[in-house]
């Protein structure tokens, strides 16, 4: 359903648009890390099957979610507390845990790594981000993001968040935030309808 091969560069983002079907393909720094995560299989109801692998040289993409949380002016950032992107700013998620549901890993993922909790009120993007070293594919993530609403908590950065902070739209440039990133953002800041609502 991903329509015609692409030449992919040594390191890229490629960004599925469900509101347009098309496939963008851009290029991105690359950093090292390690760990474990797992493969996937998406099913009916978001459902998820999932079994445990490396992340770093996997065998298979790895799946992960993103909330696109929007207050006012300002959107809410992390800072990464580990490899990879050790260090850069980015938008709140992780990867989806064995029999959880998509929205379920939003709410849990934003709440531990920011102390807020969270409503997903629709998809915004699904992006593949694959990193390489030599012929190898060292990295691969396929990442699904929403857009939420904020129902409370306290900011508190925590898991593998070094920061958490509202950022103001205009100060987002000082974040060297992903191209994927600034995307979705800019999505979501463009008001509720520009992706798929959940039912």
């Amino acid at each position: 359903r991903c329509g015609r091969p692409h030449r992919r560069a040594r390191d890229e983002e490629i960004l599925y648009d469900p509101a347009l079907a098309r496939l963008e393909v851009v290029p991105f720094r690359n950093n090292s890390g390690g760990g474990f995560a797992g493969r996937y299989k998406i099913r009916r109801g978001s459902e998820l099957a999932m079994v445990h692998m490396k992340r770093e040289f996997p065998q298979h993409p790895i799946l992960c979610v993103g909330g696109v949380v929007i207050k006012r002016d300002s959107v809410l950032l992390i800072r990464r507390g580990s490899e990879p992107h050790k260090g850069e700013w980015s938008l709140p998620g992780g990867m989806v845990e064995l029999g959880e549901k998509l929205e379920a890993a939003v709410r849990r993922e934003i709440r531990e790594e920011t102390g807020l909790r969270v409503k997903p009120l629709e998809m915004l993007m699904v992006f593949e981000r694959i990193m390489r070293k030599g012929k190898k594919v060292r990295f691969h993530y396929a990442v699904i993001d929403f857009r939420c609403r904020s129902e409370g908590g306290k900011l508190q950065p925590a898991s593998d968040a070094m920061d958490a902070r509202w950022v103001r739209r205009a100060d987002l440039e000082d974040y060297n935030l992903s191209p994927a990133a600034q995307r979705v953002i800019a999505r979501a800041f463009d008001g509720p309808g520009r992706g798929r609502r959940l039912s």
